[in-house]
């Protein structure tokens, strides 16, 4: 029998044994992580941009659906609408709509690539016994129902194991720290938009039966972009506040390392 190879006594599969060592384990703990720390600061200026455009687009959003409704309401009251205002007010709304999905898209990868790269420094950062891990900090997203709050608890766990209080490589001490409301208010925002939204899918692939029907429309398209830029500030608060917590916790334990040397 090959040395490193044994055999299941159940099954009698063929299985991969390490050989036998005469020389003491290395023994790795939470001050040398295995992932070396890699600062999110350059990408969540970008995140923070993208997120400024999507705001932009949002009050362009709402003053074209403003104006929209307007005219539908005066087509509904009987008043005189030219075809030539008509075109022009159907123009200018596909043309924001257009906008505001491209920028959607662009600030969407950001994001994910931001939150995939914060998660991963939390290793580097002293932090075990993390109950996720950075393929979920993306694909949590991607997986119906579970994406209602799959994101949340990696963002939140995100935030608790980025606390620069927790400044020595202490393993599980960040999880008795306090997600900050900041982190819930936006996730709640971000819940109650998905939720518009899906109405508003249903309304694109439906021809409004009527004005009254049209006008409503108008109305929620409007509703949701009101709420999404709130949502929007609070994700660059967000992940500017985990960005800043990252890199002081970052910079106390080289503190801490260069002290203990």
């Amino acid at each position: 029998m090959k040395r490193g190879v044994e055999f299941c006594t159940e099954c009698g599969a063929r299985v991969a044994t390490t050989p036998e060592s005469t020389s003491p384990p290395t023994v790795q703990g939470p001050s040398q992580p295995s992932v070396a720390f890699s600062s999110c600061r350059l990408l969540a200026r970008f995140v923070v941009v993208a997120l400024l455009v999507v705001i932009i687009t949002d009050v362009v959003a709402v003053f074209s659906g403003i104006a929209e409704v307007g005219l539908v309401s005066r087509m509904i009251n009987g008043e005189f609408v030219t075809l030539e205002e008509a075109e022009a007010s159907d123009d200018r709304q596909a043309a924001v709509a257009v906008a505001q999905l491209a920028v959607l898209i662009v600030t969407a990868i950001l994001f994910l690539v931001w939150i995939y790269r914060a998660y991963r420094n939390l290793s580097a950062l002293g932090a075990s016994g993390l109950e996720y891990s950075g393929k979920w900090a993306v694909g949590g997203w991607f997986i119906p129902i579970m994406n209602f709050w799959r994101p949340y608890q990696v963002t939140a766990e995100i935030w608790k194991a980025s606390d620069p209080d927790c400044n020595e490589p202490e393993g599980e001490a960040w999880q008795t720290t306090s997600v900050s409301p900041l982190v819930k208010f936006w996730w709640a925002l971000w819940i109650i938009g998905g939720m518009i939204g899906g109405i508003l899918l249903r309304f694109a692939f439906q021809e409004p039966e009527d004005l009254e029907a049209f006008r409503t429309r108008g109305v929620v398209f409007m509703v949701a972009d009101v709420i999404d830029i709130p949502a929007a500030i609070l994700a660059i608060l967000v992940v500017w506040y985990i960005t800043n917590r990252q890199e002081e916790k970052n910079r106390r334990l080289q503190r801490v390392t260069l002290g203990r040397s």
